[in-house]
């Protein structure tokens, strides 16, 4: 599942985030399965490897990009090559 959050409204987007944790994530696997990351910091390698890793503790993941108006131009290809065969154990939330 790919989500799109667009707008200044961070208490709405924060509280759909929290719902999305909840349904897809087990009480025990917020520090496995679960990602926040700041597109402007965000390392090509690293994010590469998040996409393509398996959940380890829930049925999903749950990975959530910042700021996704801010990723650089590698991090833009990785992004759109994983997009076009997304896998379905992964919600994927970019957030601008």
């Amino acid at each position: 599942m790919l989500y799109l959050f667009i707008g200044e409204d961070n208490v709405s987007k924060d509280r759909k985030i929290a719902i999305l944790k909840k349904e897809n994530l087990e009480d025990n696997s917020y520090h496995f399965d679960y990602e926040l990351l700041h597109a402007d910091l965000l390392d090509p390698v690293k994010l590469k490897e998040l996409l393509n890793s398996f959940p380890t503790r829930s049925k999903k993941k749950v990975i959530i990009i910042r700021s996704a108006d801010k990723l650089s131009l590698p991090n833009e290809k990785i992004l759109l090559s994983y997009v076009k065969s997304m896998r379905q154990d992964t919600v994927l939330v970019l957030d601008t």
